[in-house]
């Protein structure tokens, strides 16, 4: 789907600096020229993300309160 953007090799590099930067969580299988995405990991990271935006609002709601 990436063959717009070059070659296996600058496709790889984009998804590393990608995974580099926390943007995305893929796993490359190098035989069979495949990229899939941790679906796993990036729900966690969702999760995780949502609940320090919950405890935010909940710490603002006290503060409000108080």
């Amino acid at each position: 789907m990436m063959n717009f953007y070059g070659d296996w090799n600058k496709v790889e590099g984009l998804l590393y600096e990608c995974n580099r930067l926390g943007l995305v969580m893929t796993i490359a299988d190098h035989s069979k020229q495949i990229i899939t995405f941790d679906q796993t990991a990036q729900v966690h990271e969702n999760l995780v993300s949502f609940g320090d935006k919950l405890r935010r609002v909940f710490a603002q709601v006290k503060e409000t309160k108080t």
